[in-house]
């Protein structure tokens, strides 16, 4: 992900010399704004040379990489699903359409349309609307069997021969291939993602990391030694207030998801 620039100000150590504890990121957040966070707060560590020496800040901020690559490829790999159930459902759906279309032909009372129609129904009648119901992988076979056998010589000049089947035959055959695309995109996004937790799952462990580890240290150090930390922790501090503003923008009653402040 693209990390704003975040302009540095004394405005930041001056809000933060005072005994106001750092609240933590609400846990409504979202996602996606925690995975922008945590890239931020990164950045913000990575850039801030004070306090680059503090051996608990380097463990608190190793964790949280560790955990924000993660949630970024769960992302990537929750959406790469999303992607492939809407293209198996279009597919679905367009296999369905041909069936109608044919069947609709096979019915009909005007010979010449009804012999065409009742051809390309015993090729589709080999497959059947059910294939919608097999796996993925099976589904994906058997369409490209049935597309292969409408290209047939015989076949294919029935399709021809029919207003409408061209279109049916060709969309299907579209959305076969988005399917194709949508479970190669889904099965890259799965081998980079190391593990098999979710990204809601790992949002939790996220938030713990940020809320529980770094801010609570932050509150203390603060405190002992502001000439060090005042500038990191006030930064630290508008991160925060930044995500919790977007909660709030969408909550009604704001105050009911927020966390109280780190002891």
């Amino acid at each position: 992900m693209f990390c704003r620039d975040i302009v540095k100000s004394n405005t930041f150590a001056k809000k933060f010399s005072n005994n106001n504890k750092m609240n933590r990121i609400r846990i409504t957040a979202r996602i996606t704004e925690v995975d922008d966070a945590s890239d931020q707060l990164i950045t913000l560590y990575e850039q801030s040379a004070a306090v680059k020496g503090d051996g608990l800040l380097k463990t608190i901020f190793a964790e949280m990489k560790s955990l924000s690559d993660r949630i970024t490829e769960a992302i990537c790999r929750d959406k790469a699903e999303s992607e492939l159930e809407s293209a198996d459902a279009l597919r679905d759906d367009e296999v369905r359409r041909l069936s109608s279309v044919i069947n609709g032909y096979a019915s009909m009372h005007v010979e010449a349309l009804a012999k065409n129609g009742a051809t390309l129904k015993r090729v589709f009648d080999k497959y059947g609307v059910k294939i919608v119901n097999e796996s993925y992988a099976s589904e994906s076979s058997l369409i490209e069997s049935l597309l292969g056998d409408l290209a047939d010589e015989e076949a294919c000049g029935c399709v021809a021969a029919l207003q409408g089947v061209p279109e049916a035959v060709a969309a299907l055959r579209a959305a076969q291939d988005a399917s194709n695309n949508a479970r190669l995109a889904y099965d890259s996004a799965k081998a980079q993602d190391k593990s098999t937790a979710s990204a809601t799952e790992i949002k939790r462990l996220l938030l713990a990391c940020i809320n529980q580890k770094l801010v609570a240290y932050l509150n203390v150090v603060r405190m002992s030694d502001a000439a060090t930390y005042g500038e990191f922790a006030g930064l630290v501090e508008e991160e925060i207030e930044r995500v919790n503003a977007a909660v709030a923008s969408r909550t009604k009653r704001p105050d009911d998801d927020t966390e109280a402040p780190t002891a």
